[in-house]
């Protein structure tokens, strides 16, 4: 039997990303049954494990901190730094985006073009004046986070010019 180190290294992952429903529902800022009601609406990825509920934390998000305005934000990644080298993981890294920076849509076109590539290998980005090499495992849920970003202020901005 072949042993296939990116399907062990994903699993691996996604075990490591598992929380304890009460605890995601406490980061998620609601109450346990509302949490099991987004498990039931997809919203969430959920598993029950010996009786017990779990819920995927994801690797990348993002931190509005003033509601009205979307043009600037954290990015939070759960990830592993060694240098400039983020690898899937536990740790925390928040970074400060703004949607009129440059950076911003050349990650989104690189980490775009990656994913049309049949090998998946590091990919060089720079975000908040800081350059990363991404792992294959990090890149489509980040590209997926900063498109979202993105399209969330120029939908506030159009809105604000009428």
């Amino acid at each position: 039997m072949e042993f296939n180190h990116s399907s062990y290294t994903d699993r691996l992952i996604t075990l490591n990303r598992l929380l304890p429903l009460e605890l995601a529902a406490r980061e998620a800022e609601c109450t346990r049954q509302q949490m099991v009601e987004r498990i039931s609406r997809m919203e969430v990825i959920g598993v029950r494990v010996n009786g017990h509920w779990y819920v995927e934390r994801p690797l990348t998000d993002i931190l509005f901190p003033d509601p009205n305005d979307y043009t600037t934000a954290i990015l939070r990644l759960y990830v592993c730094r060694i240098g400039q080298f983020l690898l899937a993981g536990r740790g925390e890294l928040l970074l400060p985006i703004r949607s009129d920076n440059s950076d911003l849509h050349d990650a989104i076109t690189t980490l775009d073009e990656a994913e049309k590539r049949s090998e998946r290998d590091l990919v060089t980005i720079t975000l908040s004046g800081q350059r990363f090499s991404i792992d294959s495992v990090l890149q489509q849920e980040l590209s997926v986070t900063l498109l979202y970003f993105e399209i969330k202020s120029l939908i506030k901005n159009a809105n604000r010019c009428k």
